[in-house]
């Protein structure tokens, strides 16, 4: 297995960037505002629809309507719902794994204000604890694909090092000594250096190449997704079948524009494990021992919304009017 340590940035995506600093989402990428529906209301929803994602999660439910756990997470495109859950009381810490615990326990529906900021009337789902399981279907785990969410981070960032899970679509590990996770994708938040915990936090795209499920290194480790705490982020995972983007944005168009060299080289997707919004799977630890004890790890503390996976590619204009709708004052 080789490691690729290179990657040619367009020089229209540098000219693009160092306007983007300046100007905002109004001229992102060279698209104008009018990219987005005049009506803030569902502008977001109009535009991800446009890209015909295969599932699509905008976890807008609120508690007056959804019962809390058991509760319905509607797939806005498809017939893949989530159900909305919650660990027991007093989850505790796994420090060998660095995993936080939760307490108090956190699952509220119809939060305000949401992530995004152009629709006057979007919520999202605030959780320490609480999550979201979409049954496994193989439509939401092509071999090449995108995804997509909207996150805010609600954690103290001088703690020691540990994990939170934004997103994860993996298989499950047979209850086996030394057995892992293999296959799928995942988004965490955690430390730059897990042998150093005291290193920055960082968003980090994971995958599986049939043997491990590793870190996607970055090319340059000195342009790191540093996590601002209370900081609404736009995260988007692009996979072409060659190469991975990580695309992080904040509200405040301080971006980070990553694109991952393939490490490991063989993306192979997940094909049994279901896929979680705000925590992991059973058995599932990043970090040995492996295979981990029968409980959920990795609870993120945060604001989502937004999620949906798309079995392809997503072309950067698409990702820059995903952005605008999101981040846009009407």
């Amino acid at each position: 297995m080789s490691t690729h340590a290179w990657w040619l940035t367009p020089l229209a995506v540098l000219l693009v960037l160092f306007l983007f600093r300046f100007v905002g989402c109004d001229r992102f990428f060279g698209l104008e505002r009018s990219s987005v529906p005049d009506d803030p209301v569902n502008a977001y929803a109009i535009v991800v629809q446009k890209s015909m994602p295969v599932g699509y999660w905008r976890l807008h439910e609120t508690m007056s309507n959804t019962a809390v756990p058991g509760g319905t997470a509607i797939d806005e495109v498809g017939n893949n719902h989530g159900t909305y859950d919650m660990v027991q009381a007093g989850f505790p810490a796994d420090p060998p794994h660095l995993s936080p615990g939760a307490n108090p326990i956190i699952l509220a529906l119809g939060v305000t204000p949401a992530v995004q900021k152009y629709d006057p009337t979007a919520t999202a789902i605030r959780v320490q604890g609480g999550f979201v399981q979409i049954p496994f279907a193989s439509e939401l785990n092509p071999s090449t694909f995108s995804v997509i969410a909207l996150v805010q981070a609600e954690w103290a960032l001088n703690q020691p090092g540990v994990y939170y899970c934004v997103m994860e679509s993996s298989d499950q590990p047979p209850n086996q000594s030394g057995a892992r996770k293999t296959r799928g994708f995942a988004i965490y938040a955690g430390p730059d250096d897990p042998a150093q915990p005291g290193t920055p936090f960082r968003w980090q795209l994971w995958v599986g190449d049939g043997t491990q499920f590793n870190r996607v290194s970055q090319v340059d480790p000195t342009d790191a997704a540093t996590i601002t705490s209370g900081e609404p982020t736009f995260l988007a995972v692009v996979f072409d079948g060659s190469e991975y983007e990580f695309w992080v944005v904040t509200e405040n168009t301080d971006m980070d524009h990553m694109n991952h060299a393939l490490v490991p080289q063989t993306y192979v997707p997940n094909n049994s494990g279901d896929l979680h919004i705000g925590i992991t799977q059973v058995r599932s630890p990043l970090v040995p021992p492996f295979p981990g004890s029968a409980r959920r790890l990795y609870p993120f503390s945060g604001k989502i919304e937004e999620v949906a996976i798309f079995n392809f590619a997503l072309d950067h204009a698409s990702i820059a009017s995903q952005i605008v709708a999101a981040f846009n004052s009407p």
